[in-house]
């Protein structure tokens, strides 16, 4: 099996070193006592927080980075999919004209309710009010940015290379990205097989959030001639989940 590298292990080996520089940042400054009663104890304590996420953020990486390991070594995979060049070219149309509309259903909710609440101050108190609305006109012109950007650019990875992916109980390897629901604190919600002109695979899960739960989609084009194993896969992802393993 020709499997691609793990670019969990890399993501996971970059949060690492960062961490270590973030943290030599405050060493380095108790170290030298560089004005440390004026400026130096806001600045490392800036750092420390930025060296602890990055720690964490380097222990799931490596945590994701065993999953795709055993993954790409077809340790409980349940399918390894390649599509045919027009099977995938039409998928990455169908998935950025969809993740396009998702994204600008979720603009128009954050930015409607950005607005409202800077015009909500602005009505209040109009200087001060001025300057949360324009915060609140600069945070919906930079949410409409990345709406925009983030489709475009998956488009564009999911259009440079073959489509291939890895589906295991554990998640899905779709084109390069992982999609993880054993990670500690996520869950499998749901598992349905979309008929269609293509078939879809689309599985939604869910993880850790503030306050509430994050939910995610992943939609998997099934290949010509696969549409008995994608119902299988279905069925046995839904019974696994269910008995908690």
């Amino acid at each position: 099996m020709d499997a691609p590298g793990n670019p969990e292990t890399n993501a996971a080996l970059i949060s690492f070193f960062a961490a270590i520089l973030f943290l030599a940042v405050p060493v380095c400054l108790f170290i030298l006592d560089e004005e440390m009663m004026n400026w130096g104890y806001g600045v490392s304590c800036i750092f420390f927080f930025l060296s602890v996420f990055a720690t964490v953020s380097a222990a799931v990486f490596f945590m994701r980075s065993r999953t795709l390991g055993r993954m790409l070594k077809g340790e409980g995979l349940l399918a390894v999919w390649k599509y045919a060049p027009e099977e995938w070219k039409s998928y990455a149309e169908k998935e950025f004209r969809e993740e396009s509309s998702e994204k600008k259903g979720l603009f128009l909710i954050v930015a409607g309710i950005a607005l409202f609440l800077g015009i909500i101050f602005f009505l209040f108190d109009q200087e001060s009010g001025l300057f949360v609305l324009g915060i609140m006109v600069a945070l919906t012109i930079l949410i409409g940015i990345i709406a925009y950007l983030v489709p475009l650019l998956n488009y564009r990875r999911n259009s440079a290379g073959p489509g291939k992916a890895y589906i295991s109980r554990e998640g899905v390897f779709l084109n390069g990205v992982l999609q993880e629901w054993a990670l500690f604190g996520s869950s499998l919600e749901d598992v349905i097989l979309r008929e269609g002109r293509q078939n879809v695979l689309q599985i939604t899960y869910s993880t850790l959030g503030k306050g509430s739960r994050n939910f995610y989609t992943v939609r998997v084009p099934v290949p010509r001639g696969e549409e008995k194993l994608a119902a299988k896969i279905a069925k046995e992802l839904i019974e696994a989940n269910a008995k908690g393993q």
